[in-house]
């Protein structure tokens, strides 16, 4: 999801939105007025959306960049052609093609998008950009200059890019970091030690292996997601950390770098390993970072699904009151409102082992209390399906899913797989005009979490 002003762009693999009542054609891609709660087809001239699968999204100024596995924009009017990447200019609803000529895109999908002074990084499976008589060798990773509609490689010398998939990126200051199927950065010059995670200094071109000493630290296993909380960088996946003679650092599936001191960190007050199993999501509130994924156990404690850092202490905690600690199955996605955490995920129960609080796939944190507490009204509950994301407007939040029905056991109501909680009132809400709400296939990508 990406919001510009008042509209949420929502992406994912459906075909309709307003599900129950007038529909709005939307392939893949669809836009919601937050405020009228009208869908609004994403296109011009009858045409909307992409004929493929929408994994990104990414918001320049008024303009929102589109990245997935796609051949062409506006389905169902005139089509745009547009290889996995395209841009949609909101103040005139018109498609642009990134690329110069006949050039456009790049040759295969895209999985992940980062801003930096006004250009756009692209990461992904592709091999070149521009995709057409202007083609560029980039390997996995280009920049794309809005300004003179150009693509580029990255990198110095006769190098760039790297030998193998993006799938996460993100800005620390000018530097990108990057994390994903690779070993090897500069591809085809002076090449750089890049086991899975590696920065790239956007002011000088030039990649940097990530770690102290000669080479760094290399990661062995998958990294899926590059979270910047403030401070440090830190990387989630299903992995360890291996010193460059090759002495094992225990940090399963989490681990921190810092860019001010060069290190990576492990992040325990003790002997803790990192976490069991994998990580997928991450979000700070105040010194506090809250952890979720597949584990039972991080830091040297028990927690499950979900779990507590204190970035001053360097300690862990788990989540509940009493005795009680976490969620009985995966957590997919964290959002943010004030003090309170809103939980998204496979899960139906909260305060594991403590006094289990019934929840549908969702649930709220109130991190100063430390409490669970379900989302409903009137003896309503969650939802009635898994959710996937979360994404927080103001007070009120967003969740994407599978799912069709909130309020689960009160008033339910139909909610055709996006959803709105409106955290002032404690009440769930449609979203959609009319009779209709929701979309006709889940939203966002389930595929952005690469097991």
């Amino acid at each position: 999801m990406a919001l510009i002003g008042t509209d949420l762009y929502v992406g994912g693999t459906f075909t309709n939105a307003n599900e129950g009542g007038t529909r709005v054609p939307a392939s893949s891609l669809v836009r919601l007025n937050t405020i009228t709660g009208a869908w609004t087809p994403v296109g011009f001239a009858g045409g909307n959306g992409v004929d493929g699968v929408v994994l990104t999204l990414a918001v320049l100024g008024t303009d929102l960049y589109i990245g997935g596995r796609f051949l062409a924009a506006n389905t169902g009017g005139q089509l745009f052609f547009a290889s996995n990447v395209v841009m949609f200019r909101t103040t005139t609803s018109g498609w642009f093609q990134l690329g110069t000529s006949s050039g456009n895109g790049v040759d295969n999908e895209v999985k992940a998008f980062s801003v930096i002074n006004g250009l756009l990084y692209v990461g992904g499976n592709f091999r070149t950009a521009g995709n057409g008589a202007t083609a560029v060798t980039v390997n996995y990773v280009a920049v794309y200059n809005p300004v003179n509609n150009n693509w580029r490689s990255i990198g110095n010398g006769l190098g760039n890019g790297l030998n193998g998939s993006v799938n996460s990126l993100a800005s620390q200051g000018t530097d990108l970091i990057l994390a994903g199927d690779f070993t090897t950065a500069n591809v085809g010059g002076a090449l750089v030690e890049a086991q899975r995670v590696v920065r790239f200094s956007t002011t000088s071109s030039n990649w940097f292996t990530i770690g102290s000493g000669a080479e760094g630290k290399k990661i062995a296993g998958s990294v899926y997601r590059v979270f910047n909380l403030g401070g440090d960088v830190y990387f989630g996946g299903n992995f360890t950390v291996v010193d460059e003679n090759g002495t094992t650092i225990f940090a399963n599936n989490l681990v921190a770098f810092s860019t001010l001191t060069g290190l990576w960190g492990r992040l325990a007050a003790s002997t803790g390993e990192g976490a069991n199993s994998d990580v997928y999501t991450m979000v700070r509130v105040g010194s506090k970072v809250y952890v979720g994924g597949r584990f039972n156990s991080i830091g040297g404690i028990a927690a499950n699904y979900i779990a507590e850092y204190d970035l001053l202490t360097g300690s862990w905690s788990k989540l509940g009151t009493g005795s009680g600690n976490g969620v009985n199955e995966v957590v997919l996605d964290i959002g943010v409102v004030g003090s309170d955490i809103y939980v998204a995920g496979a899960f139906t129960s909260a305060n594991v082992g403590g006094v289990v609080v019934p929840v549908g796939y969702v649930a709220k944190y109130d991190t100063l209390a430390k409490a669970w507490s379900q989302l409903g009204s009137g003896g309503g509950n969650g939802l009635n399906d898994s959710a996937y994301s979360v994404a927080t407007i103001g007070s009120d939040v967003y969740f994407g899913g599978s799912f069709t029905t909130a309020n689960i056991g009160g008033g339910s109501i139909q909610v055709n797989r996006l959803a709105r909680f409106e955290t002032s009132v404690g009440r769930w809400s449609v979203v959609g005009s009319g009779s209709g709400n929701g979309v006709n296939e889940p939203t966002d990508h389930r595929t952005r979490l690469r097991r």
